[in-house]
């Protein structure tokens, strides 16, 4: 199993410490996501949790930024946007910034790809609400169609350009793996991701999701590519290997995020604190996976 810890909410400067204590307990990586502003009023509801109140006043760094960072200070560490806004942004930027940050930590970068659920993060930045997902599906072709680094032209609804090349490019292919939780998001996931990532859901909620994915895998005959699957679980104990274990061999889930300190109403805590809640995870959940303990 591979485990990733999340960096939502928390001060930027302890990004780099609990980086650094991450790798060395054994952390595969980092999850970062991605939030724009914080609006006055908004005219939707969040999805994930009642309210959205505990966002005011957090930080959110910009992803590629706060990967580039974390990705300079440790040497083994990967880095999942968790999930990037794409449908807010030009691919053409995106890539540029994804095949820059790979550039400097080859292969260790993975591209989480999303589309916001405020209506005001697309229309404040100048992109219309309706045909975000069609956007979305855009600019994944953009995407992988650039990382050859050979002439690629594109011609969409959304995105319309004449042949060109961009430099650098990986070495090793980034995967795009797709975040969200409507019927939409994943049959995208399906038809165009590498993966399917997941927010904060239960177990019981991931099982019918994996069984969608299947489905609809077998549906588009994509069943024979490989497929990620990375999530956050809301009712397994933080500190639980044999909870991990479990979702592991039941639905052949190898990627889990966690939050030791707390998920959504999270906590002031002390670096101090937060590195030895690392460590704790380090001991009695990624050194019994690896050990079979």
């Amino acid at each position: 199993m591979k485990f990733y810890f999340s960096v939502g909410m928390l001060p930027p400067e302890q990004y780099l410490p609990l980086a650094k204590a991450a790798e060395q307990a054994g952390f595969y990586g980092a999850a970062v996501p991605e939030s724009i502003f914080y609006p006055r009023e908004t005219v939707g509801e969040y999805p994930y949790h009642e309210g959205r109140e505990f966002l005011e006043g957090k930080a959110f760094p910009e992803p590629f930024v706060a990967i580039a960072a974390m990705a300079a200070a440790t040497e083994r560490l990967h880095f999942s946007t968790f999930v990037l806004k794409m449908s807010t942004r030009h691919p053409l930027h995106v890539a540029k910034e994804l095949f820059s940050v790979d550039a400097f930590a080859p292969g260790r970068v993975t591209l989480g790809a999303g589309i916001s659920p405020w209506y005001e993060d697309l229309v404040y930045c100048g992109v219309a609400w309706e045909g975000r997902g069609e956007r979305l599906d855009e600019s994944i072709e953009v995407i992988n169609g650039l990382q050859s680094g050979e002439y690629f032209a594109y011609e969409g609804r959304h995105f319309r350009f004449k042949e060109l090349k961009m430099c650098p490019v990986p070495k090793k292919r980034i995967d795009i793996i797709v975040g969200g939780h409507a019927k939409p998001a994943l049959r995208r996931s399906a038809r165009l991701g590498d993966g399917w990532v997941s927010a904060n859901v239960t177990v019981e909620a991931l099982r019918g999701y994996v069984r969608e994915l299947q489905t609809l895998r077998r549906e588009l005959g994509t069943e024979h590519k490989p497929f990620r699957i990375q999530t956050m679980l809301s009712d397994v104990p933080v500190f639980s290997v044999d909870g991990y274990r479990a979702v592991h061999e039941e639905l052949g889930v190898e990627e889990f995020i966690v939050s030791p300190w707390g998920v959504y109403d999270i906590q002031d805590m002390t670096l101090e604190t937060r590195l030895g809640l690392l460590q704790r995870f380090g001991e009695e959940v990624i050194a019994r996976d690896s050990h079979g303990g």
